[in-house]
């Protein structure tokens, strides 16, 4: 029965506010809400949180993608702990190469 089916209401961007979260969940009954950072470069999804786990924590980004890793480095190259502000390094197999380079032709898609 479609009344029991319950969807994932999400989007990426911008961080939502806590309260929108909630109300997300307090409104839409067969939805739950969630969110996800990505970027070009990661084919979009590098992280990603839904259901009650963004509900217990609605100013998380998620957990990283199963082919990801992200690590977070000081300016000598060393990794920093969790909350730390520090240069991002993503390394897995749906990575695009030279996206940035002109010169590149669309050989590489």
């Amino acid at each position: 029965m479609m009344s029991e089916v319950c969807w994932p209401l999400a989007g990426g961007g911008a961080a939502r506010a806590e309260s929108q979260v909630k109300g997300l969940d307090d409104t839409f009954k067969n939805a739950k809400p969630g969110t996800a950072w990505g970027m070009t470069e990661t084919n979009s999804i590098g992280t990603s949180i839904v259901g009650d786990d963004y509900l217990s924590r609605p100013s998380s980004s998620g957990r990283v993608s199963a082919v990801l890793e992200l690590g977070v480095v000081d300016d000598g190259g060393n990794f920093l702990p969790s909350g730390e502000r520090g240069e991002l390094l993503i390394r897995g197999t749906q990575l695009f190469t030279n996206i940035g380079n002109a010169q590149t032709p669309l050989m590489i898609f």
